[in-house]
């Protein structure tokens, strides 16, 4: 499980917006738990990370380490306990975008059924490159190449923090897929059961 930012400290409706999603990996591959975009001031950003944080208790925390992250990120590291990860981008977005590719085409991630953000979500990522705003694109694409690279390490972290956590709920082994997908490359699925 992991918490992926890409930040903009504007409330300007035209500017940027600042982006957080959570993965989780399984077997299948890559399952998108939640989806935050929204115009936020620096410190409205910075309490929705470690509300996120509260809620997925990621095993990292990744913010692009440019000029609005840098700030999150000494924020973060120097007043929080946050496994926090500063990511250095490579390369352009598209050509970032082009190396998680092959694991949407064969449909490895997944969304829940019904998730309020899903619309915005799928839009932003189906006309990208060309879309007015590409944050969306920038967090998840930065969440999936970190997973890829570091699965094994990611999973292991989450799971020793879980099993110190009395009454934390366990999730299942499989979230259960639609019998369609709604787009090819994503898979709607429910959200694992917690038992």
């Amino acid at each position: 499980m992991i918490l992926s930012l890409d930040t903009a400290f504007s409330e300007r409706q035209t500017a940027d917006y600042s982006v957080a999603v959570v993965l989780g990996q399984h077997e299948q591959g890559v399952l998108i738990l939640d989806v935050v975009r929204g115009h936020y001031a620096y410190p409205e950003l910075r309490g929705i990370a470690i509300e996120l944080a509260a809620r997925w208790k990621p095993a990292a925390v990744l913010v692009e380490n440019k000029a609005s992250g840098q700030s999150l990120t000494q924020s973060l590291q120097r007043e929080t306990t946050l496994p926090i990860v500063p990511v250095n981008v490579d390369g352009d977005k598209v050509s970032r975008a082009h190396t998680i590719t092959p694991y949407w085409e064969s449909q490895r991630v997944f969304a829940p059924e019904g998730a309020p953000w899903l619309g915005d979500f799928e839009d932003e990522l189906y006309v990208f490159p060309k879309a007015p705003h590409d944050d969306q694109v920038d967090a998840f694409t930065q969440g999936v190449r970190y997973l890829q690279a570091n699965s094994i390490e990611a999973i292991k972290a989450w799971v020793a923090g879980l099993a110190k956590m009395p009454g934390q709920p366990q999730p299942a082994a499989t979230p259960r897929a639609s019998p369609f997908a709604r787009r090819p490359g994503l898979t709607i699925t429910e959200l694992p059961t917690w038992r």
